[in-house]
């Protein structure tokens, strides 16, 4: 399990808004005391309207169903023992965008 990973997860229901259920999500970390920091992937393409979203269009590497939706704004981590199995990974240009991101919404500066 590498970060740009595209694995099946099983969220467990939150609160709110936040995505839950059986879905694609990107690993934006390595395994770290049993558990990897993901972006949960939506398929409601009206989801772009929030910030902190990027489109991940549907390829052979990915492997995805359909053009997604990457929800950075809901970064969390989660359980190994949630993870399925590995679908596919993002291209380095999809995970650079991804980590401008996470920088930009934690107002990181390096």
């Amino acid at each position: 399990m590498k970060k740009g990973d595209v694995f099946l997860v099983d969220i467990p229901r939150g609160r709110g808004y936040e995505q839950r259920g059986f879905r694609p999500a990107i690993l934006v970390t390595g395994v770290n005391c049993g558990i990897v920091s993901m972006i949960p992937l939506s398929t409601n393409i009206n989801a772009l309207r929030y910030p902190y979203t990027l489109i991940i269009k549907k390829s052979e590497i990915n492997n995805l169903n359909r053009n997604s939706v990457a929800l950075i704004f809901q970064l969390r981590g989660i359980d190994l023992g949630l993870l399925f199995k590995k679908i596919g990974e993002v291209d380095k240009g999809v995970m650079d965008e991804i980590d401008k991101l996470i920088k930009e919404m934690f107002d990181i500066k390096l």
